[in-house]
């Protein structure tokens, strides 16, 4: 199998803490939970590289967006993951600036591979609704037409996922008793193409 260059981006914005319709968990926690699948089932592939990074945002309005990384194949501990920012969401930004970071990463990755898990809601100071999610889009549509980068969004309760991903690059998971089921789907897909 050829190399594969995985960019985990995890939305850890205010929207995240509640919780997931008819279910006893949070956004967050199951993105959590999610990540920890995906890290665990990745990193034991030596074709792959993984980085993982989280975004909400940060400033005396929380008007600037903040990406971090929490995991990455020189660095083996995933405790950054855990740690909750929970303020807004500039998911144009984020993608903008995690897709960056995955183009410029070394090696001789054939395929590169953005995963943003989200609730598909971005939000921010005088950023919400119809707007924000066509400024997502169109950062999304530009990386993959421009650089043909593969962005598919996994949906934790969402919002407007397929709306920003496209509805063939949307993952959904809504119930955490398909969390695995859901995963495994995902991981299929990106070692079988």
């Amino acid at each position: 199998m050829a190399p594969i260059a995985i960019s985990l981006l995890i939305d850890d914005s205010g929207s995240m803490s509640s919780s997931i319709p008819g279910q006893f968990v949070t956004k967050e926690d199951a993105a959590y939970d999610a990540s920890v699948v995906l890290i665990e089932a990745f990193r034991c592939l030596p074709q792959v590289s993984l980085e993982v990074l989280k975004h909400s945002s940060c400033g005396d309005l929380n008007e600037e967006c903040l990406v971090i990384e929490c995991f990455e194949d020189t660095n083996q501990e995933a405790f950054r993951i855990a740690e909750s920012l929970g303020q807004c969401n500039y998911d144009h930004v984020a993608i903008e600036t995690s897709a960056n970071r995955l183009l410029q990463r070394q090696g001789p990755a054939t395929r590169r591979i953005l995963l943003v898990l989200s609730d598909g809601a971005p939000s921010g100071l005088d950023y919400d609704g119809p707007p924000a999610v066509q400024a997502t889009r169109e950062v999304v549509d530009a990386f993959r037409h421009d650089h043909h980068l593969q962005i598919i969004g996994v949906a934790i309760d969402d919002a407007a996922a397929e709306e920003i991903y496209g509805m063939d690059w949307t993952i959904k998971f809504h119930d955490m008793s398909l969390l695995v089921q859901s995963l495994s789907n995902l991981f299929i897909r990106i070692l079988g193409e």
